[in-house]
């Protein structure tokens, strides 16, 4: 009987590993959309302005400015990635290994694309420090928050990233991006100075500098809100003398589990079940609405969930991003 019961949760474990066609295919769709709006983030916008961006875009772009090396963005991050990627196949395997190899050659490859047409339909294109710290932040944070969505990153820091993850749980993936990449801005600082061949104080730009630190902060908003945005909830607890009638409502209106807790009141030594209750942020000022009508005198205690994992939301055995 023990190895029947071993043996079916062996077999359901190996289901819920085996990734359905939808899954894979909508994995893709995100790997395709992650690899153009990274690449255009790059070519359009940090590229032309002269911002140092985070991740070895950023390391190519300073290194660029400097002209010691015959090649363009896209190789000089290809070349970079070589070392970074074989740290990742060691920790995360070969599957993640064909996923980031893919993301990594098509975004060098469509950005040497993008470059070559903006120098050849428009060479003296140029976009002001503001709306590229902006539009290359927002585009780069999503990209990178879909790529990693899809199981895959775009190599150097997203790998680095990646790693540290492992070892610090408890910080969110957006949060590491800002000590990483805050450290490659100030590399591309270095490298702006020394530009002309020689230490130049004038080449410094404290209103870039600004920028890019900028562009920064709304890259790691909008990677994790593409990572955790949608997981954001409400614990509710509700003291009330009509438990049945506000958790009938709850389950049928609002489609969300209520549990009974037990409790009993401290003043009047009266038993009295409790409401718990998770539900997305959305649905609060609905199950406000139905305590209301219910029953006015409740008690009702709304408290921030930083994660909530099980039916209907995040699954207990999702890898965490």
């Amino acid at each position: 009987m023990k190895r029947q019961k071993i043996k079916k949760t062996q077999k359901q474990s190996q289901q819920l590993k085996r990734t359905p066609l939808t899954n894979r295919l909508k994995n893709l769709g995100m790997l395709i959309l992650a690899v153009i709006l990274y690449s255009i983030g790059v070519s359009f916008f940090f590229g032309p302005s002269g911002l140092t961006p985070g991740g070895l875009s950023g390391v190519s772009i300073a290194l660029e400015r400097l002209r010691i090396l015959p090649f363009g963005k896209g190789i000089i991050v290809l070349i970079l990635n070589i070392p970074i990627v074989i740290l990742g196949i060691v920790k995360f395997g070969p599957k993640f290994f064909a996923t980031t190899i893919s993301a990594i050659l098509t975004s060098s490859g469509l950005m040497e694309v993008l470059d070559f047409l903006i120098e050849k339909f428009d060479a003296g294109y140029t976009i002001s420090p503001l709306p590229a710290a902006v539009g290359g932040g927002v585009l780069i944070g999503i990209s990178v928050g879909l790529a990693m969505r899809a199981g895959a990153t775009f190599g150097g820091t997203d790998i680095v990233v990646k790693v540290l993850r492992l070892r610090y749980k408890y910080m969110q993936t957006g949060t590491f991006y800002l000590f990483v990449d805050g450290a490659i801005v100030v590399f591309g600082t270095l490298c702006a100075l020394f530009a002309s061949g020689s230490f130049e104080f004038q080449n410094f730009d404290v209103e870039i500098l600004i920028y890019s630190v900028m562009a920064i902060f709304v890259q790691s908003y909008f990677a994790n809100f593409v990572l955790y945005g949608s997981e954001g909830a409400r614990m509710i607890y509700i003291i009330t003398t009509k438990e049945e009638e506000i958790s009938e409502r709850i389950n049928g209106e609002l489609h969300s589990g209520v549990t009974y807790l037990q409790g009993k009141g401290a003043y009047t030594g009266k038993d009295r079940q409790i409401l718990m209750c998770a539900m997305r942020k959305q649905q609060v000022p609905g199950a406000r609405e139905i305590v209301l009508q219910e029953d006015p005198d409740a008690f009702m205690i709304v408290t921030s969930a930083s994660q909530v994992l099980g039916k209907g939301y995040k699954r207990l055995d999702e890898e965490e991003l």
